[in-house]
């Protein structure tokens, strides 16, 4: 079809030889015909609407472009596409107006900060119920003596803390409510009471035993940021000797944690001294040099809390 374009600078009104549908169209009803198809195949795609090249024709005049607004009464924009390959991509008239699409941002990203905020929370209970056990989950340091309290928030970064005193006097506590903290800080803990970490020790030499090798044990206790040993030498009188063996544990956790700079936290009935009389003077001089000696004195805390009840 010629589309009447061979008469588009004539004025004489010939004829064209152009047929669709059986009618013989004049150069002037053939150009309208192409010019309203063109048209309506940008609307379909979005684009801007089609120029008349052909000034010197008549065409048929375009509907005028409907009135679009948005949700919320605001004005829509038409976008104008892009000519990729001859065809036209893109363009169109706009889903929501620049207010509503603002608003829409602001409400994602909302969201979003509530979703990582969840997630937060959730990874950091998780961790204090892994490390805690219940009674001492609800520790905080707003409930540690305030000369205590304020030891241990003024410790070097990388130095621990020696807890000891009469039983009751809120040694794990404290050093609970420090792990806490230290927790929701992004540090990982881990606790455990001495006795337990020798028996597990001594279970791997036993026959048949499936679980965890000595050395796996030790490395799970220095790869943490933060470790607590709770009643170190507590298994034994005052006037008795650790073994070997337990003396031989301790070392190798103690002397790894404090060559890597790592927190070590520490109560005992015992003070240091007699730490070194159970153990040996080994123990003694590396809990001087990794942990800061805090003496805890006062009345035990679960006599009075049982006087209470």
């Amino acid at each position: 079809s010629c589309r009447g374009r061979r008469f588009a600078n004539n004025s004489t009104g010939l004829k064209c030889k152009c047929r669709k549908n059986g009618v013989i169209m004049d150069a002037t009803q053939a150009l309208s015909k192409s010019i309203e198809v063109k048209r309506a195949a940008l609307a379909i795609a979005g684009g801007a609407p089609l120029s008349d090249n052909f000034v010197a024709m008549k065409t048929t005049p375009t509907p005028s472009t409907p009135r679009h607004t948005c949700e919320c009464g605001g004005a829509l924009e038409r976008r104008p596409g892009v000519v990729l390959g001859g065809r036209i991509v893109g363009g169109g008239w706009q889903v929501r107006c620049d207010a509503c699409q603002a608003r829409a941002r602001r409400d994602a990203a909302a969201a979003d900060l509530r979703r990582r905020r969840r997630e937060w929370v959730g990874r950091r209970r998780a961790g204090i119920n892994r490390c805690l056990p219940i009674l001492l989950r609800a520790a905080r340091l707003g409930g540690v003596d305030p000369t205590v309290r304020a030891r241990l928030m003024s410790l070097p970064k990388h130095k621990g803390a020696f807890l000891y005193g009469p039983p009751g006097v809120g040694k794990s506590w404290a050093a609970a409510a420090l792990a806490r903290w230290r927790i929701l800080r992004g540090q990982t803990v881990r606790r455990v009471v001495c006795d337990d970490l020798f028996r597990a020790v001594r279970e791997t030499y036993s026959r048949g035993y499936t679980g965890p090798s000595e050395g796996c044990i030790i490395e799970s206790l220095r790869r943490p940021d933060v470790l607590v040993i709770e009643d170190m030498g507590t298994g034994v009188s005052r006037n008795a000797q650790e073994s070997d063996f337990n003396v031989r544990i301790l070392l190798a956790i103690l002397d790894n944690r404090i060559e890597n700079m790592k927190v070590t936290l520490v109560t005992s009935n015992k003070s240091p001294v007699e730490l070194g009389r159970s153990y040996d003077a080994r123990i003694e001089d590396r809990l001087y040099q990794g942990c800061e000696v805090m003496p805890m004195k006062g009345r035990s805390l679960r006599r009075l809390q049982k006087g209470r009840s």
